[in-house]
């Protein structure tokens, strides 16, 4: 065989696997499009490589309707796989956990010096992906992915989860109160609105619970309600959902914040959503995509307990770009988290009127009466509630 023989047979090989991988890489993303189209809120990691006349695949998903649609995809293809994907969650043993603090904050990366994404109040079941020096990667129920440290949690098998789902709970109402001692009176934890407890007994003025973790303590029954009732005659109403954004004016701002001790853009409206029954998806650009799209013109006449989304408008080559979600509260007025929870105006002849949020008004999304609908879940139906 000639050098020239050897080389147009080299360029034809080449030409070939060059087709493939292109082939395979795109079967990769258009699975990936349709079962995790956002890595915020699902895991989907997959890379091939060429090994010996197959295909080797591999990288780690949480999604197993991916994984399967994914094989089979390849192979109704014709190619030769070999499958080293490692399906989530590794450890099957102890799939879940229960926040044990009245605020966890969550990392985008398993480290203290890694950004803030979210927090997750007491009692708030996650469930765990990986594990990573102390470190879980964890998947909230409002399907946002996170890390939290191993100490502030609770790990539980699947009937230790079950048994805590089917126990009697109590759901913390007060904005702030403590959790004391039933010898001493000595404070055992402070709890915060939306506070998940185990109910143990009764008495005619307080609950006696459980955290997560076993620590027994007594909650005023002015502080808490029964949250079986709680999650089955709480949904979303448009005077209790601006009432409860009212009474969280002047919380302050917190990067990553979705608790009353601080809270941003998104995770203010997703906290009153919440007090009210309603789990929302947890950043703004992912809330701008879920409930009713409102069109809106420079009457900003919207109804109270609308979500009104801000950014950059689509320009040139540049896409729009939702920054920033508040709740219209009526007569041209909005309340957000901007430094504060405040309250400002569309309006120009109002003193607190903002022209920079009025210019960058993008997208109004009304969630009353959406309930239930892609990313809109009552408690009540949530499974891991």
């Amino acid at each position: 065989m000639t050098l020239k023989q050897l080389i147009l047979i080299f360029v034809v090989v080449f030409f070939i696997q060059c087709k493939n991988n292109k082939d395979i890489e795109e079967i990769i993303s258009s699975v990936q499009k349709e079962f995790v189209p956002d890595s915020r809120e699902g895991i989907f990691l997959i890379k091939s490589f060429n090994k010996n006349q197959k295909i080797l695949l591999k990288g780690e998903t949480d999604n197993k309707e991916a994984y399967a649609k994914l094989l089979q995809s390849l192979k109704d293809k014709g190619y030769n796989i070999e499958d080293s994907i490692s399906l989530l969650p590794a450890d099957t043993s102890a799939p879940w956990a229960l926040v044990t603090v009245s605020a966890a904050n969550m990392r985008l990366n398993p480290s203290h010096d890694a950004e803030m994404g979210t927090q997750a109040l007491m009692g708030t079941p996650l469930r765990i992906l990986k594990e990573d020096d102390g470190w879980l990667l964890v998947q909230t129920p409002d399907k946002y992915l996170s890390w939290i440290e191993e100490d502030v949690v609770e790990t539980l098998s699947q009937d230790a989860f079950e048994k805590w789902r089917n126990s009697e709970r109590v759901f913390v109402t007060a904005w702030f109160e403590f959790l004391r001692d039933t010898s001493s009176n000595l404070v055992v934890s402070n709890v915060t609105a939306g506070c998940i407890l185990q109910q143990s007994s009764e008495t005619k003025d307080s609950y006696v619970v459980f955290t997560p973790d076993g620590r027994k303590g007594i909650l005023p029954k002015k502080s808490a309600v029964d949250f079986k009732l709680w999650k089955e005659n709480t949904l979303p109403e448009t005077g209790k959902i601006l009432e409860t954004a009212r009474m969280m004016m002047g919380t302050p701002y917190l990067w990553g914040g979705t608790s009353i001790k601080g809270v941003d853009c998104s995770g203010f409206v997703k906290t009153v959503y919440f007090l009210n029954g309603c789990i929302l998806a947890r950043d703004a650009s992912l809330q701008a995509l879920y409930g009713k799209d409102i069109p809106f013109n420079n009457d900003f006449e919207f109804n109270p307990g609308d979500l009104v989304f801000f950014g950059r408008h689509a320009k040139d080559d540049k896409p729009e770009r939702i920054t920033h979600v508040g709740l219209f509260l009526g007569d041209s007025e909005f309340i957000h988290s901007s430094g504060m929870v405040k309250i400002n105006s569309f309006d120009s002849t109002r003193a607190n009127y903002s022209r920079y949020r009025t210019i960058s008004l993008l997208k109004v999304r009304r969630i009353l009466g959406n309930m239930d609908t892609q990313g809109i879940q009552s408690v009540k139906n949530h499974p891991w509630y």
